[in-house]
């Protein structure tokens, strides 16, 4: 149990720490990073995570809004629809589908504005130069 804790204190820790990256997050980006490029294929400008430690981490953090985000719109969602399917039975089917329809175009379009701006972040560049962190020549 003091693991599962220690883990999930880890998650939230700072980026940076004494100029080291955060190695629960790094350790997901890396994952996440090899599933992504290894076993789907996805090409890294077009992929969710970079081949950059630096901005894996970053990454990793934007994730975990999405999926909080994807979680609290299905959830809302399906509450939409339930309420909506208490209602009179007269056209009650198409106007749940609608407003159904109407909530998942809603939902999913901040996600796709986000995928869009992460896939030309300048920080992608190889060249660039982080403030707060240094690659290690040892």
């Amino acid at each position: 149990m003091s693991n599962i804790y220690a883990n999930i204190k880890g998650f939230f820790a700072p980026s940076v720490v004494d100029g080291r990256l955060n190695p629960v997050s790094l350790a997901l980006a890396t994952r996440f990073y090899y599933i992504q490029s290894r076993i789907f294929r996805i090409h890294d400008r077009f992929g969710f995570f970079s081949p950059i430690p630096r901005l894996q981490i970053d990454e990793v953090a934007v994730l975990f809004v999405a999926v909080f985000f994807v979680l609290h719109v299905a959830f809302y969602g399906a509450l939409i629809v339930f309420f909506l399917s208490l209602g009179d039975e007269d056209d009650k089917t198409a106007k749940m589908l609608d407003e159904a329809l109407i909530w998942l175009l809603l939902s999913i379009s901040p996600l796709v504005v986000m995928w869009i701006l992460m896939c030309f972040n300048t920080q992608r560049a190889p060249d660039y130069i982080w403030e707060d962190w240094k690659v290690r020549t040892e």
